[in-house]
């Protein structure tokens, strides 16, 4: 995402996965787009994007982190309609923890279990609040 906030542009995802995958000498198992939220043409072009680079075998599938479940099914869609069904989102990052659960009632849980994705969870520690304990802890 650039820094004003807008999707990043089809030609500057494409732009950077060749060189990329040059250098790793490998391609890319899983490409996450993270804190995409748009009024859905953007995710459109973003998928189409990673659509030619599933195509150009340069990623093998994409995932999405800390999306709205509209904006999950939105991006699926798209990346489904792009590869021709062939394809759909592998997976969804989200924030996870005994102190940030509101992933059981916002509702991305849902596509991502009907479509036998796969969720994951991230900063299982509470991410922010460890090292504020930890230095507590120390007196």
């Amino acid at each position: 995402m650039s820094p004003d906030g807008a999707s990043i542009p089809h030609r500057s995802i494409c732009r950077g996965h060749p060189a990329l995958t040059d250098r790793l000498q490998t391609p890319i198992d899983l490409y996450y787009l993270h804190r995409v939220e748009d009024d859905g043409a953007r995710i459109d072009e973003s998928m189409a994007a990673l659509a030619d680079e599933i195509g150009q075998g340069r990623i093998g599938a994409v995932g999405l982190s800390e999306v709205s479940a509209d904006t999950l099914e939105r991006a699926d869609a798209a990346l489904r309609k792009h590869t021709k069904g062939r394809h759909g989102l592998a997976a969804g990052q989200y924030e996870y923890s005994l102190m940030t659960r509101n992933v059981e009632s916002n509702g991305v849980l849902t596509p991502v279990d009907a479509w036998a994705s796969c969720w994951w969870p991230t900063a299982p520690c509470a991410a922010g609040y460890w090292p504020h304990w930890t230095s507590i802890l120390r007196g």
